[in-house]
C-alpha cells in the first residue's frame, strides 16, 4: 500500500477563499508532513491571529487575545474562559501561515520551458503560464485555484490551451476545454528529496492521444479513439481513488490523535501522582505553620481556588474584582517557596478538572501518623469549650479557656502540635 500524500491537505486547502494555516492546525499533523512543507519552502508566514480556540476546556470556543504586561516587564497572552476564567495564551499559538500555490506556477513554467507569461489575472487564484511545445504544438498553459463564476469568464477558450487545476477540477459545464486538456495539479505534482516534482510524461502522452488526427479509413483508424478511451478509463479510476490519500492522510492523523492522547494521559497521570505527593508534604509540614509564612489575603485566595476550582470562581466567592484577583495569584510566582507551591498547586487543580473536598478539623491538625490525622477532635472540643463559655470574659480568660482545653488533649495523640500551641498561648498569657 502506497503512504498517504504528504501533500494531501496541502491540495485540499486550494479549495477555500482564504487558505491559512494555524499554528494549531499543523501541530495536528504528523510531524513529519509539517516538517516536509516548510523544507520545501510551501508555507509563507501570515499576520498574528487575534483569536485563538480555547485549549483550557472541551468547548472548543474561539476567544479574543489579549495582552497583559506586568510591572516586571514581561508580557503575557490571555483569553476568557466561561468555565475556567482568565487562560494564558503561548505566544507560538498566534503564529499563522499561507500556503505558496505560486511555487507551482514557477514549477511548471520550469518544467514546460514555457515562456511568455508570469501574469495573474486574478491575483492568488489565475496564473497565466505563457506558451510551450508540447505533443507537437505550441500551447498556452494556464494554473487556476478555486474555479467559481467570477472565474469562469477569465479562462482560455481556445482550442490547444492546456488548465492545470488546483484542488479539484469543477463540472466540465463550467469549463469551455476539452476533458483531456485539464489536469488536476494533485495528480501530478509531488514532493522528492524535499523538492517539487512534476510529471510531464503523463501531460504529454494525454495531450498526444487527444490531439492526435481521427482517420476515416485505412489500417490503424481506430487507434485513436482506442487511445482515447484507455485515457477517458484512466481518468475515471484516478479520478475514483483520488480520495483515498487524502483519507488514509485522515486516518493516519487519527491514529497519531490517539498516540497524543495516550501520551497525555499518562504524562497527567504522573502530573496527578506528583501534585497529590505534593498535598501530603504540606499536610506533613502542617498547614497551620505553612499559613504563617503567608499572608493573609493570598492564603484566602488559595483556599478559595481549592474549593471551587479555577480563578474565576474563586474571585466570585471572595467578591474580589477578577483582574486583581488573577493579578494576586500570578504575582506568588516571582515571592517565596511557600507561594511558589501554592501557584503550582493551583495549576495542577484548575488541569485536574476534579473537586478536591477538604476537611477543615483533618486540615487544620497538618501532621500525619502512618497515613492517619492525628487527633481529629482537638480542634473541635476546642471550639466547643470556647463557644460554652460567656462572651463577656476578658481576653485573658479567654486564652487560659483555651489553653486548658487544648492541655486537656490525650498526650499520646497530640504529640509535637500540643507543645507548639501550648507555648504559643502561654506567651499570650501572662501568669496569674
Amino acid at each position: 500500500m502506497r503512504p498517504p500524500d504528504p501533500l494531501a491537505l496541502f491540495w485540499d486547502v486550494a479549495q477555500l477563499a482564504h487558505p491559512v494555516f494555524t499554528h494549531d492546525d499543523l501541530a495536528r499533523l504528523p510531524r513529519e508532513i509539517g516538517d516536509a512543507w516548510f523544507a520545501a519552502g510551501l508555507l509563507a508566514p501570515y499576520q498574528t491571529a487575534s483569536c485563538v480556540v480555547c485549549d483550557d476546556c472541551a468547548d472548543g470556543h474561539v476567544e479574543e487575545v489579549a495582552a497583559v504586561t506586568y510591572p516586571n516587564g514581561a508580557t503575557h497572552l490571555y483569553i476568557y474562559c466561561p468555565d475556567n476564567g482568565r487562560v494564558e495564551v503561548a505566544p507560538d499559538r498566534l503564529r499563522q501561515w499561507v500556503p505558496r500555490y505560486d511555487l507551482v506556477a514557477e514549477l511548471l513554467v520550469e518544467t514546460f520551458a514555457a515562456t511568455g507569461g508570469g501574469q495573474e489575472p486574478v491575483p492568488g487564484r489565475l496564473w497565466d503560464l505563457g506558451r510551450a511545445a508540447i505533443a507537437g504544438q505550441s500551447r498556452p498553459l494556464w494554473l487556476a485555484r478555486r474555479i467559481t463564476a467570477d472565474v469562469v469568464p477569465r479562462l482560455p477558450a481556445d482550442k490547444v490551451a492546456v488548465l492545470f487545476v488546483l484542488g479539484t477540477r469543477p463540472g466540465d459545464d463550467r469549463l469551455d476545454l476539452a476533458p483531456e486538456r485539464t489536469f488536476e495539479v494533485r495528480h501530478l505534482v509531488r514532493l522528492a528529496e524535499g523538492r517539487l516534482c512534476c510529471d510531464t510524461a503523463a501531460v504529454r502522452t494525454q495531450l498526444a492521444g487527444g490531439a492526435a488526427p481521427g482517420r476515416h479509413d485505412g489500417e490503424g483508424a481506430g487507434a485513436p479513439a482506442v487511445i482515447a478511451a484507455i485515457h477517458a478509463g484512466v481518468r475515471q479510476l484516478v479520478d475514483r481513488t483520488a480520495p483515498l490519500p487524502a483519507a488514509l492522510a485522515e486516518m493516519g492523523r487519527s491514529v497519531d490523535a490517539v498516540l497524543r492522547n495516550t501520551t497525555a494521559i499518562a504524562r497527567q497521570e504522573q502530573e496527578l501522582r506528583q501534585e497529590n505527593t505534593g498535598l501530603r508534604e504540606l499536610a506533613k509540614g502542617g498547614i497551620l505553620r505553612f499559613a504563617t509564612r503567608i499572608d493573609a489575603d493570598s492564603f484566602r485566595a488559595f483556599a478559595a481556588i481549592m474549593l471551587t476550582g479555577n480563578r474565576n470562581k474563586a474571585a466570585q466567592a471572595l467578591g474580589i474584582p477578577q483582574r486583581t484577583f488573577y493579578d494576586c495569584v500570578d504575582s506568588w510566582l516571582t515571592r517565596g517557596p511557600d507561594y511558589r507551591r501554592m501557584y503550582r498547586l493551583v495549576e495542577w487543580r484548575k488541569t485536574s478538572g476534579r473537586r478536591i473536598k477538604l476537611r477543615l478539623d483533618d486540615s487544620l491538625l497538618g501532621t500525619e501518623v502512618e497515613g492517619q490525622t492525628e487527633n481529629p477532635e482537638t480542634i473541635r472540643d476546642v471550639l466547643t469549650a470556647v463557644s460554652d463559655g460567656s462572651t463577656s470574659r476578658s481576653r485573658d480568660d479567654l486564652l487560659r479557656e483555651i489553653l486548658q482545653a487544648i492541655t486537656s488533649q490525650d498526650a499520646d495523640n497530640w504529640q509535637s502540635v500540643q507543645a507548639e500551641l501550648v507555648a504559643i498561648l502561654e506567651e499570650e498569657v501572662p501568669p496569674q
